[in-house]
């Protein structure tokens, strides 16, 4: 079990659908954790990222353990410049790919799991609907994951502008009032 299922359980909700959902949820948002962690593990010299997609992707484990600081091609003399972290310099480009693509992998089957969850939301008695609220903040994690092309290590996902914490308290609050995530 998940401790989202313990989040059902709480609310004294004893049903399968709500169990189910819980599970899918659970799994999205551990996936979206490891993935989230990837920065803070490497600085710590573990890897966020599953060996068999390093290996299948063949992602350098150097590129994670020890991320390069320079790996965007940005002219900081230009004041014209728009720094929005797209262009990659050439001796990093074959490895930010691999990682964008093993990335990639993981979000797709945590938003699977997240649509399995919002399939069946509505078969959740209204009283567990509460313990489901995580799927949210997963959900915008995911948003901006694709919004920088699954560029993990993009600075835009490790900063907390006061902007995104609105954005998710605007997007739980509406998720609680409406029960619908």
């Amino acid at each position: 079990y998940t401790l989202h299922h313990c989040f059902v359980t709480c609310h004294q909700v004893r049903d399968s659908n709500a169990d189910q959902c819980a599970s899918h949820i659970g799994v999205a948002h551990g996936l979206v954790t490891s993935l989230r962690s990837t920065l803070y593990k490497s600085s710590r010299g573990e890897l966020s990222i599953p060996d068999d997609l390093m290996r299948k992707y063949s992602v350098p484990s150097r590129y994670l353990l020890d991320p390069p600081t320079d790996r965007y091609d940005i002219d900081e003399n230009n004041n014209n410049a728009t720094n929005d972290y797209t262009q990659i310099k050439k001796e990093y480009k074959e490895s930010d790919d691999s990682l964008r693509k093993a990335v990639q992998e993981i979000a797709f089957v945590s938003r699977a799991h997240l649509h399995e969850a919002r399939n069946k939301q509505n078969m959740v008695p209204k009283d567990g609907r509460q313990a489901l609220l995580p799927a949210v903040s997963a959900l915008h994690y995911l948003e901006m994951l694709e919004k920088v092309n699954y560029d993990v290590l993009h600075p835009m996902l490790n900063a907390a502008p006061e902007a995104q914490r609105l954005n998710v308290a605007l997007l739980l609050g509406r998720a609680w009032l409406t029960g619908v995530f």
